[in-house]
């Protein structure tokens, strides 16, 4: 298989769990539904970035390929993306539980977590930082490279959620479990070794 196809593979599948398992506003709503209202509330929230994601995916897209002529510009933003994973994954490998999540309104609704997940920075974060990036350079491995990637990245971002969802609605404990916690620290370390590659990516876009 083409290394560049596996690297694209890879990439999807861990930075969509990632995305999916990692603390953060949309985690918090979809837990805390699933608790007060029960598995489907929980799922219903997990489905959000399907709807909100589009938008921000097409315009992080555009910009940045009207700066693809400008490599210093996209080694700037692809040294930017690496700082951003570095936050992330200190966010991951601190992971306390419960206690690192920000408290969240039980009354929140569908809508409420639809215009949650449009008012955080992380989604237009990752995808003018991080993902958008990505899409540009998996052009070359085909057209139907960069949908390949998305499918991937939404399929586990989505389905993690959904399987958190699931796992908060029978154990109201899960973000105690060790087991939770050790899977968000080895992620957070893997995301250090995402940052130094993003990185050196815009090192090498720069000189």
């Amino acid at each position: 298989m083409n290394p560049a196809l596996i690297k694209l593979i890879t990439s999807g599948i861990f930075l969509g769990t990632i995305a999916g398992i990692s603390p953060g506003p949309l985690l918090t709503l979809v837990i805390s539904e699933s608790l007060l209202n029960g598995r489907k509330a929980g799922i219903r929230m997990a489905l959000v970035p399907a709807i909100t994601d589009l938008p921000i995916v097409l315009v992080s897209v555009f910009i940045l390929s009207r700066l693809s002529a400008y490599q210093t510009i996209l080694g700037i933003i692809s040294m930017a993306g690496s700082v951003f994973l570095l936050y992330l994954a200190y966010g991951s490998l601190f992971f306390r539980g419960r206690g690192s999540l920000k408290t969240v309104s039980p009354k929140r609704t569908f809508a409420k977590g639809i215009l949650a997940n449009f008012l955080s920075p992380h989604p237009y974060l990752f995808w003018m930082l991080i993902g958008g990036s990505i899409l540009m350079e998996s052009r070359s491995a085909g057209w139907y490279a960069p949908a390949l990637f998305l499918f991937l990245f939404y399929l586990c971002l989505i389905g993690s959620k959904i399987i958190i969802a699931w796992l908060s609605s029978r154990f109201a404990d899960i973000l105690h479990a060790r087991w939770y916690l050790y899977t968000i620290r080895f992620l957070g370390f893997l995301l250090l070794l995402f940052a130094v590659y993003f990185f050196i990516e815009g090192v090498n876009y720069i000189f």
